[in-house]
């Protein structure tokens, strides 16, 4: 199946195969912390040995995290199935292969306008929020870590490179400043800003 926006259109010019490189990390550079103990004069609270703040994977952080993308996942799914709909097909019929690899699928004005709004500022799909969901979900899933948070951070460009392959050697616009953001975060996070 092909999928069009119209039929006289030709795929993107691919710039190579070419994914932005992120210039502001610093693989080899070493985050230093400093702790400062505060001293409390006090006879009637009991002495107690220093306790760092306990790591780990952040549980309802990543169930919060999954609803909210379940939600995102359920308007772009319900855009392409009214899409499919409007050209006499039907989500499970693609889903299952019965539809020709050589049909096309035109993206109408409507799927088109509603897509615009999706990725608009503010909506699901803008980079400022598919980049606060994936940095906070990468902080989820690292506990604190610094060294699970450098391989989601490896994990997440590896996602984005395989992506601009799948589609030609580049992404979209808003792709690519979705992840200039989001590598923005992370090395702010990173850095400790």
């Amino acid at each position: 199946m092909r999928i069009s926006d119209g039929p006289s259109v030709k795929p993107p010019q691919s710039a190579g195969n070419r994914m932005p490189k992120h210039t502001a990390h610093n693989k080899g550079k070493e985050q230093t912390s400093q702790r400062r103990d505060k001293f409390d004069r006090s006879v009637d609270k009991p002495a107690t040995a220093y306790q760092d703040k306990k790591t780990g994977v952040d549980q309802r952080m990543i169930e919060r995290l999954r609803q909210e993308s379940d939600r995102a996942y359920g308007q772009l799914r319900q855009l392409v199935e009214q899409l499919l709909k409007r050209q006499g097909h039907t989500w499970e019929r693609y889903l299952s292969g019965d539809v020709a690899a050589d049909t096309d699928i035109v993206v109408d004005r409507e799927a088109q306008l509603e897509a615009e709004r999706l990725i608009s500022e503010g909506a699901a799909y803008s980079p400022e929020a598919v980049s606060d969901r994936t940095v906070e979900f990468a902080e989820a899933l690292a506990g604190g870590d610094p060294a699970k948070m450098e391989m989601l951070r490896d994990a997440v460009e590896e996602g984005f490179q395989a992506a601009a392959e799948a589609l030609g050697g580049s992404l979209p616009s808003v792709s690519e400043a979705t992840y200039d953001m989001v590598m923005d975060k992370l090395d702010a996070r990173a850095e400790g800003v």
